[in-house]
């Protein structure tokens, strides 16, 4: 949250009850029709500091040079996990907007992670397994699946990786 505030990135944080951003959400016109809660906190430090918070993931937003060097500074930290360059579409009322960002988690708490215990769990082999995706963060998930199918929005790099 250090390295957010003082390059002045956009950031959702994902906790287990409803989503803390430092602006405005990406589709949060979305988010307010489906009833999702969440919050905006400028100072997402200060929030933290003060509020004993369990944080899920973090989304942070900003252009892709920047994004790049955050996330050299920050595989630095032990045990958490940084996505691939991602992009979405923010739909707000003004018009679209395509947006870059990376997910930070906890060490393993990946898509690929979850899909490779729960078809242990079940006993799924991995032929039998389907992935969709279509942005960085999906693309570890690729290799856990017999197929990988990309959505026609998706970025290039994923869908080369598709079958």
């Amino acid at each position: 949250l250090e390295c957010v505030q003082k390059n002045n990135f956009r950031c959702n944080v994902d906790i287990s009850s409803k989503v803390i951003s430092n602006s405005r959400l990406v589709n949060q016109e979305i988010l307010d029709k489906i009833g999702q809660k969440y919050e905006i906190k400028e100072n997402l430090l200060e929030y933290f500091t003060t509020n004993s918070i369990d944080s899920i993931s973090f989304t942070i937003i900003g252009d892709e040079e920047n994004l790049l060097k955050l996330k050299k500074e920050l595989t630095a930290i032990e045990n958490i996990e940084i996505t691939e360059l991602c992009k979405a579409t923010d739909m707000k009322k003004s018009g679209k907007e395509i947006v870059t960002y990376i997910d930070l988690m906890s060490k393993g708490a990946t898509k690929k992670n979850a899909i490779k215990i729960l078809a242990n769990y079940l006993n799924i082999k991995k032929e039998e397994i389907i992935v969709i995706g279509d942005g960085g963060n999906d693309i570890p998930m690729f290799e856990v699946a017999g197929l990988k199918v990309a959505m026609s929005n998706s970025l290039d790099i994923v869908k080369e990786k598709a079958d």
